[in-house]
């Protein structure tokens, strides 16, 4: 299936589906249905959802509907479907881990990512599929892996699997996953989207099962950069939950979107690992620096020694503090 083959609202970024909720074009509540129904079309193909709050979600939609015609806006996300990935706590809604250990755990709180995105409206139409604990393999008591909305045959690559697929396949709008070797940045690029993996500390990991403390990031999927900013300035800020935090104000990261890259510095790798990158990956880099060289921006090439080591080096660090 190719996602762009239904182009309709489904596919809109996530900022312009916000802006026509608030211009009464559209309702959450007829959204989220809409969602639901697609939901209940593709997910036996995808295995992108592990439980879906259809009920909750329609509750949940109708109330923000009735908010927002009484002048009550919540915040960018209202009445925004989106989805979470199954390692991050859910106050009533089972969080597996992708592992038949939690596979009937009912979280009492929300991870305060899962909080924020409520306080700012959105509507959390279920939980997403991920490897065993976000760091193993796939796991059979939750079906097949889950498949790539643009070529079937293929896999969304890491973890956050489900984050990345039901955005790329317009099952939700946004999603959040949790990165601690790729697992944000690589289904990202799998699926064309765009995926952030935040500054350390700077989004908080109170209430998700940890795959390594010390490398684990919450980070956002979206269809576009602005969509992307618009969920990290929900989810981003200092959380006494968690002692890694940041303590910083947290800055309008929507603010200088327009600016483009002309003067921007950009490090530029002198050789790429051709273990790693084969030679049609390779290309579309180089092109993609070629066209920020030609917006304006500086590639200053730099040596990272010692690329394949800080792979073993993770790999090491958090398999023994999972083991933990």
């Amino acid at each position: 299936m190719s996602p762009a083959a239904d182009d309709d609202i489904a596919f809109a970024p996530l900022t312009e589906v916000a802006r026509r909720i608030k211009a009464g074009e559209i309702t959450s509540a007829g959204l989220t249905r809409r969602m639901l129904d697609r939901i209940d079309r593709l997910n036996p193909t995808l295995n992108c959802y592990i439980t879906v709050c259809r009920e909750q979600a329609i509750e949940q939609a109708e109330s923000l509907d009735r908010m927002l015609a009484a002048g009550i806006d919540l915040g960018p996300l209202h009445g925004v479907p989106v989805a979470i990935k199954d390692n991050i706590a859910t106050a009533g809604i089972r969080t597996t881990g992708g592992s038949r250990i939690l596979k009937d755990w009912i979280p009492e709180s929300d991870a305060p990512v899962v909080s924020r995105t409520r306080q700012a409206g959105a509507v959390i139409l279920g939980k997403v599929t991920l490897y065993e604990f976000a760091y193993g393999g796939w796991h059979d008591d939750f079906g097949p892996e889950t498949r790539n909305p643009w070529d079937l045959s293929r896999s969304c690559s890491a973890s956050s699997s489900g984050p990345a697929c039901v955005v790329a396949a317009g099952l939700a709008y946004a999603s959040l996953g949790t990165d601690t070797g790729g697992s944000v940045r690589l289904p990202a690029a799998a699926c064309n989207l765009v995926g952030l993996k935040p500054t350390y500390g700077l989004v908080s990991r109170a209430g998700v099962l940890a795959a390594g403390y010390s490398l684990d990031h919450v980070g956002p999927f979206g269809r576009t950069v602005a969509d992307v900013a618009a969920y990290l300035q929900v989810v981003a800020g200092p959380e006494d939950r968690d002692p890694a935090g940041t303590r910083y104000p947290v800055p309008d990261y929507s603010v200088d979107l327009e600016r483009g890259v002309k003067g921007m510095r950009i490090g530029v790798p002198l050789t790429q690992p051709s273990e790693l990158i084969d030679r049609e990956m390779g290309a579309a880099f180089e092109a993609a620096v070629a066209v920020l060289e030609r917006e304006g921006a500086r590639i200053v090439e730099i040596d990272v020694p010692d690329h394949l080591l800080s792979r073993t080096c993770m790999w090491a660090i958090s398999a023994s503090e999972l083991a933990e």
